[in-house]
């Protein structure tokens, strides 16, 4: 293709757009500060390419300065950017799109320690929709810029026509920054071009990162996101609250989605999953983030004589001033005894026939926990995933092969937590029934969700239109757990981590050689451990071992083949101790 040095000017063949492109002393300076400017090269059926640069911003960036690669250069409307970004946490490096009509969508991005005034290497390897992208020989983001598959409609396509070919170049955004050695060579292996849509295989869907991995990503990213979040769209008086107080959701380029939303729902499973994660890991900062959060519902919760008194505000609007009003969303009529599992989403009018799974998946699993009370709880659990698969699963999930569950029946998309939790259901009917094709199940869709974790740390709602955001939420740490517990050989092994407990869960500290923890009540838990415990002790007296410690029962279990620890106490406070 072309190799391209500045030594001598700018080479021929190079076609100027925008901006202000001149040589000096061997590199290519882009000296315009302001606006977009854009320097191409080669031919507009350009594809399977390695595109490489080193470049460097002459000036302290300011946010929002850029400077990167341009690929698959279609028309001023239609292009992709690698680029090295400074953002509001600092550097970034951006896979994104601008896509006709007007449409500014970033695929991935990587939060990186750099000083962007020094010399990088930036590499995009280019194979069709999909593309690999390194800084300075660092594996940094991946992408597939397809607007939609065949199957995934709901929608429609995410832009008219996926940018599978075009021209390349070098583009700067708000930044003056220098070039060197523009170099792009012809790919014929594409092996290592792994994107989140299409993920790896081997025999079956290969998780992205570990489940642990990915919580351990997705956690940190929402404890520091109110360090990266550019909240400018939200009034100067509310800008000192974390995002998750502003907004439900936020963009893939670490922008506030809206102002307000469904705040008791969202912040009860961002609370729950928080304390989730400080059970797995003792990582206090996650305890902390729940409670701040909690004390602001409570503060702001409906008063003594409303309908519904002593709960956080249901739907929260934000006004210019900082104010917000309230509204109610969402009360059910339904559902366990019609089967008219209906009503739980605030933006479908009430009296909607809207067939939801959330709820109904969540009542199966709550049978089976309580299958010891009547024994046909698993019947019923089986009937309520057969109505969700007859009423809500459709053939296509995140990834060719791998079934989904939609989010209602009105409002047919498939996401993240969504189909975490039709995983769960398969892990928890595993559990109970040993039969491998609900293993199997749920571990290709729990890994097709693995994929969904942008090189940040954020969690998409899905893939295609629905990739451009994240819900601020941390029920995957809930939904991950109760995955291991069920699969234990998804857990971490030579590690000690509470997988689960039945009754509340108040604190844990993880040492060399023990676990001490505390739960409110009696309660059956679950760990997966490195090795046998030497002695399990509750309320500072020695457990005996037992066969099926039970809720309510004293005693404990542990299986040397799965690494899984049963501990059944009255009293709150044990400790397990390894040596």
């Amino acid at each position: 293709m072309f190799s391209a040095t500045f030594k001598d000017g700018i080479p021929a063949g190079f076609e100027l757009l925008t901006g202000l492109w001149l040589t000096a002393r061997g590199v290519l300076r882009q000296s315009q500060a302001e606006g977009v400017s854009m320097i191409l090269a080669g031919d507009p059926d350009w594809n399977d390419y390695s595109a490489r640069v080193r470049v460097r911003f002459t000036a302290d960036p300011h946010r929002g300065a850029e400077a990167g690669l341009v690929l698959h250069w279609r028309d001023s409307k239609n292009y992709l950017v690698f680029s090295l970004k400074h953002k509001e946490g600092g550097s970034f490096a951006v896979l994104r799109i601008e896509a006709a009509p007007g449409l500014r969508y970033v695929g991935d991005q990587a939060h990186l320690s750099l000083d962007l005034q020094e010399w990088h290497d930036l590499r995009a390897d280019v194979h069709g929709v999909d593309v690999h992208c390194c800084v300075d020989g660092r594996h940094v983001a991946d992408f597939g810029f397809a607007g939609a598959p065949p199957a995934y409609n709901s929608h429609g396509k995410t832009w008219p026509e996926d940018p599978t070919q075009g021209r390349a170049g070098l583009i700067t955004v708000n930044a003056t920054a220098e070039f060197d050695g523009l170099e792009v060579i012809r790919l014929t292996d594409f092996s290592h071009i792994v994107t989140p849509q299409k993920g790896h295989r081997d025999g079956g869907l290969l998780p992205r990162q570990s489940y642990a991995e990915t919580m351990r990503r997705f956690t940190e990213w929402m404890i520091r996101s109110d360090t990266v979040t550019d909240k400018a769209k939200a009034p100067e008086s509310i800008r000192r609250y974390p995002p998750c107080l502003i907004t439900n959701f936020e963009g893939a380029d670490d922008r506030l989605w809206n102002l307000g939303g469904e705040f008791a729902f969202n912040h009860a499973i961002l609370i729950t999953g928080a304390v989730q994660y400080y059970a797995f890991c003792g990582d206090r900062r996650a305890l902390d983030m729940a409670m701040a959060l909690a004390d602001w519902d409570i503060a702001h919760s409906t008063p003594a004589d409303a309908a519904l008194p002593h709960l956080p505000p249901s739907v929260v609007t934000w006004h210019s001033d900082g104010s917000w009003e309230g509204a109610d969303w969402g009360l059910l009529e339904n559902p366990v005894q019609t089967g008219r599992w209906v009503g739980l989403y605030g933006d479908i009018k009430s009296g909607v026939e809207s067939y939801d799974q959330w709820v109904a998946l969540e009542t199966a699993m709550y049978l089976i926990d309580r299958r010891a009370e009547n024994p046909a709880y698993v019947d019923q659990a089986r009937e309520i995933l057969d109505w969700v698969m007859r009423t809500l699963g459709v053939d296509y999930g995140f990834h060719p092969g791998v079934p989904g569950v939609v989010e209602q029946s009105t409002y047919k998309i498939v996401l993240t937590h969504h189909e975490l939790r039709f995983a769960e259901m398969h892990a928890k009917l595993f559990e109970v029934t040993r039969d491998p094709a609900h293993r199997a199940q749920a571990i290709e869709i729990a890994n097709s969700v693995t994929w969904c974790l942008m090189s940040d740390g954020k969690m998409r709602q899905g893939f295609w239109a629905h990739a451009q955001a994240a819900p601020l939420v941390l029920c995957f740490n809930d939904q991950f757990c109760r995955i291991m517990a069920a699969i234990p050989e998804t857990a971490p092994d030579g590690e000690n981590h509470i997988l689960q407990t039945t009754g509340l869960f108040q604190a844990v500290r993880y040492e060399r050689s023990r676990v001490v923890y505390r739960t409110i009540g009696v309660s059956l838990d679950t760990l997966k451990v490195a090795g046998a415990p030497k002695a399990v002790k509750a309320g500072g007296l020695a457990l005996r071992e037992a066969e099926a410690p039970g809720e309510g029962r004293d005693g404990w279990a542990y299986d040397a083949q799965t690494h899984l620890l049963k501990v059944g106490h009255r009293a709150p406070d044990v400790e397990v101790v390894f040596e």
